[in-house]
């Protein structure tokens, strides 16, 4: 209303020559500027929404798991054989296919896809040991 009167003042001649219709026109016009601000303003939701994007950055504390895990990977990877160190390179870090890797080696499509079997399950099982000892060290529990 004061904001309805502030504006009647700044244009009374137009005011005196139809005060009815200038009036709803002007109480229309701040209902929709009010209308406009609300639409601009963010809820509370929204905001909330924004403050809990997480970022792209690892916690330091992810990044140390990262690692730790890639540590155990290198060193389960340094137990295999040769060829079977090889062959799961190719096939699961430089996304080579079973058949080049054969023909490369002088092996079968199906000795290619057991040796990368045999070298998932031997890292596999070489991680969890070494998780497994650093909770023993630790006195933690399995879980």
């Amino acid at each position: 209303m004061q904001e309805a009167w502030l504006r009647v003042r700044r244009h009374a001649p137009a005011v005196l020559a139809a005060p009815l219709p200038y009036m709803m026109r002007v109480m229309r016009n701040l209902v929709i500027d009010h209308g406009r601000v609300r639409a601009r303003r963010l809820r509370q939701a929204e905001v909330d929404a924004l403050l809990e994007v997480p970022g792209d950055l690892p916690s330091p504390e992810d990044a140390a798991i990262a690692r730790s895990q890639l540590r155990l990977f290198a060193r389960a990877l340094a137990g295999l054989p040769l060829r079977r160190r090889e062959i799961l390179i190719a096939a699961r870090l430089r996304r080579v296919p079973y058949a080049q890797i054969a023909a490369q080696h002088g092996v079968s499509v199906r000795t290619v896809e057991y040796e990368v079997r045999l070298a998932l399950d031997h890292c596999i099982a070489a991680m969890a040991a070494a998780e497994d000892g650093y909770r023993m060290e630790n006195g933690e529990a399995r879980g």
